[in-house]
């Protein structure tokens, strides 16, 4: 297979109003990073490169394209949320450095990127970017069939906030905090489906929709 390269980008909340389920999304965090260590022995002819970024006022790199298979699951001292939500400068920082790295990768179908995001705030405190640009470039760079952008919402209109971002509905999820393990879950079925589907020489627009038989 040419396109055998997945760039997974994961872009978690760490404001102080995720102080509330700290526990339950970092534990969620370290088995999602299991499954992904799962898929890449399962699937040895792909390449999995996995980045972490935590986000309130500002960003903090936890995981920087790394196989998952080098990855330590994440220490409870490393998730401590405090501070606004900076949540536009977060997505455009990291969609900025993923295109300027390895966006060649891209053009000559090499590589995938699918970006996932997941928060409970509204955004408060990006200096950077802002929603028109942010939404001009997710539809831009998703129209290529190389992205793919993911939204889970807690505690907030997802669907609007998704909808400002130009994610599609059906990569987006509204959950409440008490279902951060069923949400995950359904994270691990989808990119289990689109793991399989890549084998297959296929890519998934709906992230979020798992095929049944595929998982």
């Amino acid at each position: 297979m040419q396109n055998k390269t997945t760039y997974y980008q994961f872009i978690l909340d760490a404001s102080g109003s995720m102080s509330n389920c700290r526990h339950e999304t970092l534990q969620n965090l370290n088995l999602h990073l299991k499954t992904i260590q799962n898929l890449q022995n399962e699937f040895p002819e792909q390449i999995f490169k996995v980045s972490l970024t935590l986000f309130n006022t500002r960003l903090s790199q936890k995981w920087q394209y790394k196989s998952p298979l080098d990855i330590q699951p994440l220490p409870l001292d490393n998730y401590n949320p405090d501070g606004s939500t900076a949540l536009l400068d977060a997505i455009g920082t990291q969609i900025h450095e993923i295109q300027h790295k390895f966006g060649d990768q891209m053009e000559s179908d090499e590589a995938t990127v699918v970006m996932v995001i997941l928060t409970d705030g509204e955004e408060n405190s990006s200096r950077f970017y802002d929603f028109p640009f942010i939404s001009k470039t997710i539809k831009s760079l998703e129209k290529t069939g190389k992205w793919t952008f993911s939204f889970l919402g807690t505690d907030i209109d997802a669907f609007h906030v998704g909808e400002m971002l130009s994610i599609k509905r059906e990569n987006t999820m509204q959950f409440d905090k008490r279902e951060m393990g069923r949400t995950f879950n359904h994270l691990n079925n989808s990119l289990k489906n689109y793991s399989f589907n890549k084998q297959m020489g296929q890519l998934n627009d709906d992230f979020l929709n798992p095929t049944e038989e595929n998982i």
